[in-house]
């Protein structure tokens, strides 16, 4: 009995690195349910990442954590700037002030 509880102790320790990442993901989309900006969501993506590379055998802590960060970075670049603009929660066509006349503020 005793031969066993090294194994089940070492598969418990592969199971919580992914376990923790995908926890995490699910908290931080949680998370941008009540907030704006998509930041959370970003940061979920890559947390799934590294939850996905935490499946695999033999990657440890710092593999996972670069493709945490990586994905994160990655996100925030592509998938961020595309749902600002499908929920139009960016800036608005113009940066000229409102009180200038319409003529002034669109684009020739």
């Amino acid at each position: 009995m005793d031969s066993e509880t090294p194994t089940r102790v070492a598969a418990l320790d592969h199971m919580e690195d992914w376990l923790l990442w995908f926890l995490l993901a699910i908290g931080l989309f949680v998370g941008e349910m009540f907030t704006a900006g998509f930041w959370l969501a970003c940061l979920a993506v890559g947390a799934g990442v590294a939850g996905i590379v935490g499946l695999i055998p033999g990657l440890g802590f710092v593999a996972q954590g670069i493709a945490f960060a990586t994905a994160s970075i990655v996100s925030m670049a592509g998938l961020r700037p595309r749902l600002m603009h499908y929920f139009q929660l960016g800036p608005g066509p113009s940066c000229a002030p409102a009180w200038t006349p319409c003529s002034a503020r669109r684009a020739p």
